[in-house]
């Protein structure tokens, strides 16, 4: 099993002990944890160690695609659904990540319940049935107790999901000694990447070595995304002096949404903006003291688009 895994907590070694069992297993797998937490690089770990370790591995985020996207991606297509043949990403022998299914309807979940259940896929537009090669792993941000609670799973597929081998993923507000390892692994991979000799990471040097202020900073800090977070403020102190407090939350979104293009990791660049404009009005109310008229203008935009922006937020 590669050890890419980086902690040493109670909650992060009983997690490596675990990933050695798994290595050769290809039955699917559910990974449960907050967002940002590391569900799909542990998947990713998964992955290279089993036994499709040398093929792509596939992932459909049901969380930011269309509903279209979602039935084509998991079923595949024929004619008349489509003007080709379309496989199904289940058809693909690979590991295949299914990220937050939750989010479909229940017609795309009931489809996926019936072909985990008889590993046979029926692509959209033909009765005719293919075999499901992939080894499947499902991510959620909730246990399934809780998603059964909330409705959002539809029985089928609880009923299926539920024989389901599991892994958690602690929150980092639970496993703070993990923090300055992660840091301190990320910035010393940051300055290998730096073309610059003189350039350097605020607050760590080259030797990886934390400036004691920027730690207590670090392991107190609530991280809201855990691992994405993190990652995305020890990205900005390249560019951005480390000032003994946390970085402003709309550099903090736009550092984050960077690192993952480049990363090419899945986001939503409407959820990510939406964040930064709501903090930037933020910003603009306080320096303005709540005067609506200086609002606008220090924003450029009109009384009636700043309302339009607060109403939102309701």
């Amino acid at each position: 099993m590669p050890d890419g895994i980086i902690g040493t907590s109670s909650a992060i070694t009983r997690l490596r002990k675990r990933l050695r069992n798994l290595a050769g297993d290809t039955s699917p797998l559910i990974l449960t944890g907050e967002g940002g937490v590391g569900k799909a690089y542990l998947a990713s770990q998964i992955h290279v160690a089993g036994p499709y370790g040398g093929a792509r591995m596939e992932s459909l985020n049901f969380s930011i695609v269309s509903e279209r996207d979602q039935r084509i991606g998991l079923l595949g297509a024929e004619p008349p659904e489509l003007s080709t043949s379309r496989r199904s990403l289940l058809e693909h022998e690979t590991t295949v990540v299914l990220k937050h299914i939750d989010h479909a309807n229940r017609f795309v979940q009931d489809k996926l319940a019936e072909s985990l259940a008889t590993s046979m896929v029926t692509r959209l537009g033909s009765s005719q049935r293919h075999p499901l090669s992939a080894r499947v792993i499902i991510t959620f941000r909730s246990s399934l107790q809780v998603l059964e609670k909330q409705e959002r799973l539809s029985p089928n597929l609880l009923q299926i999901l539920n024989p389901f081998k599991r892994i958690n993923i602690l929150p980092l507000r639970k496993r703070r000694e993990d923090i300055p390892l992660l840091a301190r692994d990320y910035a010393m991979k940051l300055y290998r990447e730096l073309c610059d000799p003189v350039a350097t990471i605020r607050g760590i040097d080259r030797d990886g070595i934390i400036d004691a202020d920027l730690l207590e900073l670090l392991q107190n800090h609530r991280w809201n995304e855990n691992v994405r977070d993190l990652l995305a403020f020890i990205h900005t102190l390249i560019i951005l002096p480390f000032r003994g407090e946390i970085i402003e939350q709309e550099r903090l979104e736009l550092s984050k949404m960077a690192r993952m293009v480049e990363a090419g990791e899945e986001f939503s660049l409407p959820s990510g903006l939406a964040c930064v404009r709501r903090r930037l009005v933020d910003r603009a109310v306080q320096k303005s003291h709540r005067h609506n008229t200086r609002v606008a203008r220090l924003l450029g935009i009109s009384e009636r688009a700043l309302g339009r922006i607060r109403d939102s937020r309701r």
